[in-house]
């Protein structure tokens, strides 16, 4: 914690006696305490415990994801809906962090309090310290008091000998002032490109293997004419999501999780079955599942002519060409924004064949399908409009959307490509996607995908 002290009063004797210099109006270190501390992800109705002071001196930390405003109903952010823009739901809302200024009560002393932030990099190998931040570019956090009304840089500027009517005037008279921040569109992730892929590449990892945690640094200070002193909180971008595969066991029920840490921090591939020599990362707490999901087929499937399932390093040209269907291989992946361009006649959506019968595609998932005995269509998969049973229950309540994955070095592909995260439309596997099972879990995960940007995907090999 930094301070600030009043330098006392000196006498001084000199050749007229006795000589009284005032110099209250100096400030030095260690009287007037200041501090910034942050708390986990929560709601303002709710908020995370305050995360424990750490040993560093460069500043307190914590971990914060990209926001959707309602995360139990809403799959648009907050920060690019007119209706919400300024205001934060203090219920629903659970990526909010909560951040709590400390001054000392009533001390009006001439001078500028301040609270301002930038957007940071860490490398994730070294202590972290001033060498190993790197502040640029814009924080992308939007604030909001507590009530959930929105804040902008004005109400962060104050003189603590004049307050004006800021929200910040109230740590004059309290001694202290709580507000709420949130992860506005690519928070962390500065700089983001688009690859020849057409999805997002990963803006942290550097072409000589370094890696790098994205987030913010947030600014608590007073100056003035004697000095200043800060107090820093580094937020880091958290959100990553963990798929738990059976090793050698392509096309069995396997895992999908959300988690709201760090993250990777550092990873090694030793080859074929030692990809995990190394891994260093952060999980924090899990947010979104566990949903079921299938990668690969541990059966023969539907393509023509069927295939088995091979282990996850068969490459595309095997099987004469056709697609492998080994599992996902391990290894961290980077998921790409919400696609909607399905191929024509590819059988992905819903489709109608020659007689009129609907069918499910294989990136579908129908709500009938799990639905109470009298609420199934007379054949699984299959909606029949001239049929009196599926007449009565109706067209096919949809769901259908597609992730692409794209591998982060050191992972190792194979030579394999296309990996997406979808709905398994059959529930028989896949062709090496992650497909989701259940049709609540694929409205979940949709949702909670489509709501945070560019996160990663682990996907790690269980015994």
């Amino acid at each position: 914690m930094n301070s600030l002290t009043l330098r006392p009063t000196r006498n001084r004797v000199g050749n007229r006696g006795l000589r009284t210099h005032r110099r209250a109006e100096r400030p030095r270190l260690n009287l007037l305490p200041i501090d910034i501390e942050g708390h986990w992800r929560g709601s303002i109705n709710a908020p995370g415990d305050k995360v424990p002071r750490g040993s560093g001196d460069y500043g307190q930390t914590t971990v914060m994801m990209e926001n959707a405003n309602d995360e139990v109903t809403s799959g648009t952010p907050d920060y690019t809906t007119n209706a919400n823009a300024g205001h934060a739901d203090k219920a629903k809302d659970y990526d909010l962090v909560k951040i709590v200024l400390t001054w000392p009560k009533d001390a009006k002393i001439p001078g500028t309090l301040s609270l301002t932030g930038t957007g940071m990099q860490v490398d994730g190998s070294q202590a972290v310290s001033s060498s190993s931040v790197t502040e640029s570019g814009p924080s992308h956090i939007k604030f909001y008091d507590d009530q959930g009304n929105a804040l902008d840089a004005g109400d962060f500027v104050i003189n603590p000998s004049s307050p004006d009517g800021s929200y910040l005037d109230r740590i004059v008279t309290s001694g202290s002032c709580v507000l709420f921040i949130e992860g506005a569109s690519k928070f962390g992730y500065e700089g983001s490109r688009v690859n020849s892929k057409g999805t997002y590449t990963d803006s942290h990892d550097t072409p000589n293997g370094g890696y790098y945690l994205g987030g913010a640094v947030l600014k608590f200070g007073f100056a003035s004419t004697s000095g200043t002193t800060t107090q820093r909180l580094l937020v880091y971008r958290g959100g990553f999501l963990q798929y738990n595969q059976a090793k050698n066991q392509p096309g069995s029920i396997a895992t999908f999780e959300l988690w709201d840490g760090k993250g990777r921090i550092d990873n090694t591939n030793g080859g074929l079955g030692k990809e995990f020599q190394k891994d260093v990362f952060d999980p924090g707490h899990r947010v979104g599942g566990p949903w079921n999901a299938r990668s690969g087929k541990d059966k023969e499937g539907q393509l023509n002519p069927p295939l088995k399932g091979h282990d996850y390093n068969i490459s595309a040209d095997q099987n004469g060409g056709k697609d492998p269907m080994g599992h996902l291989p391990p290894g961290w992946w980077l998921l790409g924004p919400l696609r909607t361009d399905y191929k024509s006649g590819s059988h992905l959506l819903n489709w109608t064949d020659e007689n009129g019968i609907v069918r499910q595609g294989l990136y579908c998932r129908w709500d009938q399908d799990e639905a109470a005995p009298n609420g199934q269509y007379t054949n699984p998969y299959q909606y029949n409009p001239q049929n009196a049973r599926d007449q009565g229950i109706g067209a096919p309540t949809v769901t259908n959307f597609k992730f692409d994955l794209n591998e982060i070095s050191p992972t190792n592909a194979y030579g394999r490509s296309a990996f997406q995260v979808h709905p398994d439309g059959r529930r028989d596997g896949t062709a090496g996607c992650i497909g989701i099972q259940g049709v609540s879990d694929c409205k979940r995960a949709q949702f909670l995908l489509n709501s945070y940007h560019a996160l990663k995907v682990k996907c790690v090999m269980t015994n």
